[in-house]
C-alpha cells in the first residue's frame, strides 16, 4: 500500500534574542524610513519654493525691460526675440528656459526653435494672461517643470502685452535634492547600525532578566504554575509589601468564600483584618498557626518574600482542619470513655479480690458490710446523677470519672444545687463532654499520689448561661505558666504512655471560646489548689 507522504514543513522557531532584535530593527527601520521620507518632502518643498521665488524675481526683472516691451509690440520677429532670450539665459546658470508669450498664448521664445510660434502647453497660463504673477508646477513639452508666470505691461498705455515664464526642469531639481540627501542617508545608515547594536544589547539584557528562558518556555512555566496552584487542596494567597493581593488560587476562594476579581485589592478589603494579622506582621516564616473563620478552623503558615534582603511581600498557605479537629475531639471523648471503663474494670476486679479474700477467711459479716458500703456509695452517686444530670452522655462521663477518682482514693463530690437540664441546640453535648472530661482528668492527674485529694464539681444550668467549675486541692499551677496552661504543648506533666502533653486544656479553651463563645476563669495557688470555671452562654456560639 502506498503511504501518504506528509508535506515537508520548515519550522522557524527563533530564540528570544533574535525575536526581540528583529522586532526592534523593524521598528527602527520604520522610524528611519519615515524620518527620511519626511525630510525628503521638506527638502523638496524647500528647494521648489526657493527656485520658484528666484524665478519669480527674475521674471519680474525681465518683465520691466524695455527691450521685452518693444519685442512684444513688434510681433513675432523671431530673430530679435531669440537674441533677447539667448542673451539673458546666458546670464544665469539657474534657469533652463525663458519663454515669452503673447496674449494668444503663442511662444515667441523657447530653447527649442521648433516650438516657436506654437501655443504653450501645461494648462497653467490663463491666470498670467489676466494680469496675475505666480509660481506653477506643470508638465509641458520639455517635461515637468517648476516655472513662474509674470504678466508684461506696456509702461505707456498700461495695456498687457503678454507674459514671461521662467523655469527649471524637475529632474534638475531632483539632482539638487539628491546632493543634499546624500549626507542624510549616510547618517540614517549610521543610526540604523547603532539601533541594531542597541537592539542586540537590549535583547540580551531582557533574556538575562528572564533567566535565559525562551517565550515558549515562559508560557509553559506559566501554564504549569497555574495548573499547580489550582490543583492544590491548600489555599494560597500572596500579597505585596502594601498587603495588596497579587495571587489567590481556587482552594483559597473556596475555603474563604471569596468571589470576583481580587487582584489589586487590599487584603483587609476582602477578608477580616484580624484573620491573618499575626502572620502578615512576621518577618520570619511562621508555620501551623490556627485561625478561625466562619465556623471553620484553618491551619495557616506564612512565608515572607524577600529580594536583596528586603521583604517584598508574603505568601500565606492554609488548609481546613475542622474535620480533623472534630475527629480528634471525638477520639478524645472516646479515650475518656475507654479510660473510665478501664478504671471501672480495674476497680471491679479489686473488689472481687477483696470479697474473695474475706470469704476465704470466713468473715461473712465483713463481706456483707463491704458490699453494703460499696453499693451504697455507688447508688448514691448514680442516684444524684440520674436525678440532676439530664444529658445521658454527660451522665456517663461523670459516673466513669467518679469511679476513676474512687480507684485512686480521690474524694469527688458535687456542689449542692448542681444540675444540668437538657441542653439547647446551641450547646452540643459532645463539647460539654470534652470540656468537663478534660477538666476533671486534669484535676485527677494533679492529685496523683496525694493522700487527701479532693475534687469538687459545680454544674449550674441557669436561664442565660451554663456554669461549670472543677476545683481541686492539688499543688496548683506554677506562677510562670499562668494562662499559658491553655496553650497547646504547655503542661505541668506529661503523658507517660504517649509522650503527648498540653492538649487537654487547649481543647477546653478551643471549645469554650471558639465554638461556644464562652469564657474561662482560672484561679490557682499552692495553698488552695486550682479552680477552673467555665461560663457558656445559651444564645448560641460566637461567630469566629
Amino acid at each position: 500500500m502506498d503511504q501518504k507522504r506528509r508535506p515537508f514543513v520548515l519550522k522557524f522557531n527563533p530564540s528570544l534574542v533574535v525575536r526581540i532584535s528583529i522586532l526592534f530593527v523593524l521598528v527602527i527601520l520604520f522610524i528611519l524610513a519615515l524620518s527620511g521620507w519626511v525630510f525628503y518632502q521638506i527638502l523638496q518643498n524647500s528647494v521648489e519654493e526657493a527656485v520658484g521665488n528666484n524665478s519669480l524675481q527674475y521674471s519680474l526683472f525681465l518683465a520691466h525691460l524695455p527691450s521685452i516691451h518693444q519685442a512684444l509690440k513688434k510681433g513675432p520677429t523671431e530673430n530679435d526675440l531669440q537674441d533677447i532670450y539667448e542673451r539673458y539665459l546666458q546670464e544665469t546658470d539657474n534657469f533652463i528656459f525663458i519663454v515669452l508669450i503673447d496674449m494668444d498664448g503663442v511662444r515667441y521664445t523657447h530653447p527649442n526653435r521648433s516650438f516657436l510660434g506654437k501655443y504653450i502647453t501645461g494648462g497653467d497660463i490663463e491666470r498670467s494672461l489676466h494680469g496675475e504673477a505666480y509660481v506653477s508646477k506643470a508638465t509641458g513639452i520639455s517635461g515637468t517643470t517648476v516655472r513662474t508666470f509674470v504678466p508684461v505691461f506696456d509702461p505707456e498705455t498700461g495695456q498687457q502685452l503678454g507674459a514671461i515664464s521662467v523655469g527649471v526642469l524637475e529632474k534638475t531639481l531632483l539632482n539638487v535634492i539628491k546632493e543634499h540627501m546624500s549626507p542624510v542617508v549616510l547618517w540614517l545608515a549610521v543610526a540604523l547600525l547603532i539601533g541594531v547594536a542597541a537592539s542586540l544589547l537590549l535583547a540580551r539584557k531582557i533574556k538575562e532578566i528572564l533567566h535565559g528562558f525562551e517565550p515558549d518556555e515562559i508560557a509553559e512555566l506559566f501554564r504549569e504554575k497555574e495548573a499547580i496552584l489550582e490543583s492544590l487542596s491548600e489555599g494560597l494567597i500572596a500579597v505585596d509589601q502594601e498587603q495588596t493581593v497579587t495571587l489567590v488560587n481556587k482552594a483559597a476562594r473556596r475555603l474563604l468564600r471569596l468571589s470576583g476579581d481580587l487582584y489589586g485589592k487590599k487584603l483587609d478589603e476582602v477578608l477580616p483584618k484580624r484573620l491573618f494579622a499575626q502572620l502578615l506582621n512576621k518577618d520570619e516564616p511562621e508555620e501551623n498557626v490556627e485561625v478561625f473563620f466562619q465556623n471553620i478552623t484553618l491551619l495557616a503558615s506564612s512565608f515572607p518574600i524577600r529580594e536583596n534582603g528586603q521583604k517584598m511581600g508574603t505568601i500565606i498557605t492554609f488548609r481546613d482542619i475542622t474535620q480533623v479537629r472534630r475527629l480528634a475531639e471525638e477520639l478524645t471523648g472516646v479515650e475518656q470513655y475507654i479510660d473510665s471503663l478501664r478504671a471501672k474494670s480495674h476497680e471491679f476486679m479489686n473488689k472481687l479480690h477483696t470479697l474473695s479474700g474475706l470469704i476465704d477467711l470466713g468473715k461473712y459479716d465483713e463481706v456483707k458490710q463491704f458490699i453494703s458500703t460499696t453499693t451504697s456509695r455507688q447508688q448514691e452517686v448514680m442516684h444524684f446523677i440520674n436525678r440532676h444530670i439530664k444529658d445521658p452522655k454527660i451522665s456517663g462521663l461523670l459516673l466513669s470519672k467518679f469511679q476513676q477518682a474512687d480507684e485512686q482514693n480521690i474524694t469527688m463530690s458535687f456542689t449542692p444545687g448542681s444540675h444540668i437540664d437538657p441542653l439547647p441546640e446551641s450547646i452540643p453535648s459532645e463539647s460539654i463532654v470534652v470540656i468537663l472530661g478534660n477538666l476533671i482528668q486534669n484535676a485527677i492527674e494533679a492529685l496523683a499520689g496525694q493522700n487527701d485529694g479532693e475534687i469538687q464539681i459545680t454544674l449550674l444550668d441557669q436561664k442565660e448561661q451554663l456554669n461549670i467549675m472543677v476545683e481541686d486541692n492539688g499543688p496548683g499551677i506554677p506562677e510562670e505558666l499562668g494562662e499559658r496552661i491553655f496553650e497547646k504543648g504547655v503542661s505541668t506533666k506529661q503523658n507517660e504512655e504517649t509522650g503527648i502533653k498540653g492538649y487537654g486544656l487547649h481543647l477546653v479553651k478551643h471549645h469554650v471560646e471558639n465554638k461556644l463563645g464562652g469564657e474561662i476563669r482560672l484561679y490557682s495557688s499552692p495553698e488552695e489548689g486550682t479552680s477552673i470555671g467555665v461560663i457558656i452562654p445559651k444564645q448560641g456560639k460566637r461567630e469566629s
